[in-house]
């Protein structure tokens, strides 16, 4: 039996239109060694959903797990592919993403990789994927880089590290951070790890994503979030302290100006998240064990 070289893993809550949408950028790949695994936490998918793609070979897993890092854990281990690429539900795949991400892979004899993450609506860089300006390796100071929804890593290696901390993560007791952690206990491992900028995954915006709550949800997204960047710096500065001295100054003050930012530019949704996302950083840096 053949194996396919990548495995595309993606765990979603049972959004019919986010997972179509996803699979339509799969369809379009001009490379086609690969399968893909659904991870479904959520309400169960229509059956035509998958069967619109029978030039796809995919997996389709209903779970009772919770969490995206216990999702994607699942469907690693559950993958025969060599790659494990990790696309979020909410992410669509330039055409030549894998392509590109399997030459670069071999060309430089790597472990890991990740691209740009690209508004899907101003078709511009998003979140921390502004400070990729140019392809490089990956160290515990360019962390940043690392972004879930554009990266690709050996099965052997995710498999080796234990794969993503069930801790961290949408659904988890810390609400993100995963993916940076994940990251920095590959590089624990020695393993080598490539940004690339010319290859791009596209992905709603923040904006768009904050359009569609109230404040109340909003706060609680802030909070989340923050508190994972917290409990992240505070789990890797014992084995890393001068490293977390530096990331926990950066974390504070970004945190700070971000909220002053929000004031000047008068984006009273911004200001609501930018201020949770701040008390939710001291939080979780304080109360992470």
């Amino acid at each position: 039996m053949a194996y396919p070289l990548v495995s595309v893993i993606i765990a979603t809550l049972g959004d019919t239109q986010l997972v179509s949408d996803a699979l339509d950028s799969l369809r379009r790949q001009t490379f086609k060694d690969f399968d893909v695994i659904i991870v479904n936490q959520g309400d169960p998918l229509p059956e035509t959903v998958i069967k619109q793609y029978p030039d796809l070979v995919v997996q389709y897993h209903e779970v009772t797990i919770v969490g995206a890092s216990l999702a994607r854990n699942y469907a690693a281990s559950v993958a025969s592919g060599y790659w494990l690429a990790y696309m979020d539900d909410d992410a669509q795949y330039s055409p030549g993403f894998l392509e590109g991400s399997v030459q670069v892979l071999h060309k430089y004899a790597l472990d890991g990789i990740t691209g740009i993450v690209i508004d899907a609506q101003k078709h511009r860089p998003i979140a921390r994927s502004i400070s990729g300006k140019k392809s490089q390796c990956i160290h515990a100071d360019s962390f940043n880089l690392w972004m879930c929804s554009a990266s690709i890593v050996s099965k052997e290696i995710a498999i080796k590290i234990g794969g993503y901390d069930p801790e961290f993560g949408p659904g988890e007791r810390w609400g993100c951070g995963e993916e940076a952690d994940f990251l920095l206990r590959l590089l624990n491992h020695k393993a080598k790890l490539y940004f690339d900028s010319s290859l791009y995954v596209y992905h709603p915006s923040e904006t768009e994503k904050l359009n569609m709550l109230d404040l109340k949800r909003i706060w609680r997204r802030g909070f989340s979030y923050g508190a994972g960047r917290g409990a992240l710096i505070r789990k890797h500065s014992s084995r890393m302290p001068v490293w977390g001295c530096i990331q926990l100054i950066k974390m504070l003050l970004t945190s700070g100006l971000a909220v002053v930012q929000s004031i000047l530019m008068i984006r009273f949704r911004y200001f609501f998240r930018d201020v949770a996302n701040l008390f939710g950083r001291c939080y979780g840096f304080l109360m992470y064990k």
